[in-house]
């Protein structure tokens, strides 16, 4: 498979990596979701105000393969 479920806790398995979903909360009447593996990408946009969706404390939608 190309992405797997993670644990409920948000922590995925050592042969995969997470998969973090954010929304930009409909801002410019424009409801937008993206997703990225990229904790720092996803740093940054919680900082532009995007919210994290998923599971465990960062916001895990999925894990996909490394």
């Amino acid at each position: 498979p190309y992405t797997t479920f993670f644990r409920s806790n948000g922590n995925c398995t050592s042969t995969t990596q997470p998969v973090y979903r954010l929304y930009n909360n409909g801002k410019s009447a424009a409801p937008n979701h993206r997703y990225t593996t990229s904790l720092a990408t996803r740093s940054q946009m919680v900082d532009a105000g995007w919210v994290p969706e998923g599971s465990g404390p960062l916001g895990v939608a999925m894990c996909a393969p490394q």
